[in-house]
This record gives C-alpha cells, sequence and structure tokens, in this order.
C-alpha cells in the first residue's frame, strides 16, 4: 500500500513539474466616463511552457463557462450588479476561444462598463478564470488558483 501511495504521488508530482503556469497580472485601470459610469479593465499575460492553452473570450458577473467577475465595495463586500465583458487578446481565435500554442504567451484585457447608479465606490474581481490545457490528446480543464486570482482587481473607482 506504501509503495503504491508513493507511486501515485510521484507520477501527480511529474505531471505538475511539466506544466510551468504562466499568468501574470500587467495593469488594472478604472476609466471614469461620468458620475455614475465607469469602464473597467484588467490586463493579464498567459502561457503554458509544454501545453497548448485555449481561454474563454467571454466574461460576466454569472458563473457559467466563461471568465467570471464581482464587483466589490471598499470594504470587499461584494455588491449585486450584473454587468458581461469580454476578452481582448493578440491571440489568434479557435473554437471560438483564444488559443496560446505551447512556449508561447499572449497579452489579455478583461473589459466591462457595468451599469450601475449607485454612486458606491467599486472594485473589479475576477472571480473564475477557466482555460484548457492541451498536450498530444491529453486535454486537462483548469483555472487560475483562487489564491492567485486577489492580483486580478482593479483600484476602485472614483
Amino acid at each position: 500500500m506504501k509503495y503504491a501511495l508513493f507511486l501515485v504521488t510521484l507520477i501527480i508530482s511529474a505531471a505538475i513539474t511539466h506544466t510551468t503556469y504562466a499568468y501574470r497580472v500587467t495593469d488594472t485601470n478604472v476609466v471614469e466616463i461620468n458620475q455614475t459610469t465607469s469602464l473597467y479593465t484588467i490586463s493579464f499575460t498567459m502561457g503554458f511552457l509544454n501545453r497548448d492553452t485555449l481561454v474563454p473570450i467571454a466574461a460576466n458577473s454569472t458563473y457559467n463557462r466563461d471568465i467570471s467577475f464581482q464587483f466589490l465595495d471598499k470594504n470587499d463586500k461584494v455588491l449585486d450588479i450584473t454587468s458581461h465583458g469580454i476578452l481582448l487578446s493578440d491571440a489568434v481565435i479557435k473554437d471560438n476561444q483564444y488559443y496560446i500554442p505551447a512556449g508561447k504567451t499572449a497579452s489579455f484585457t478583461l473589459i466591462t462598463l457595468p451599469i450601475d447608479n449607485s454612486n458606491k465606490q467599486k472594485s473589479l474581481n475576477i472571480t473564475e478564470l477557466p482555460f484548457t490545457l492541451i498536450e498530444k490528446s491529453l486535454v486537462l480543464k483548469a483555472s487560475v488558483p483562487a489564491d492567485s486570482l486577489k492580483d486580478f482587481k482593479t483600484p476602485l473607482s472614483q
């Protein structure tokens, strides 16, 4: 039994070692358009050393297979704001998703313009950033870990 457990641990560790995660926030911004409307952007790069990657194009404030986000007040309390967004990128589109070949990175910018008349200061925070890793015939659905998503947050609006 100990040998089997050791073998499973070794296999998992080898699989993790062969996947170098590469995602990094490069910029976050809020542009005030008028007193009740602001444009929120989060820019990041993504790519993996040994695997092709697919990233969704669509984003919204309700969870599904797309990129999900929420708006937070100045105390990081979740606000009840529904919004849609789009992920812009220099990556090629393949199967209605952005495609990043193994060993390359692509730049992305999430853009959303929420309709909210509350005049509250708020920030945008990505809560789910799914992607698909592909290596030969192996397809693995994954997501940026929750502890890394704390960096995917804009400053407060004014």
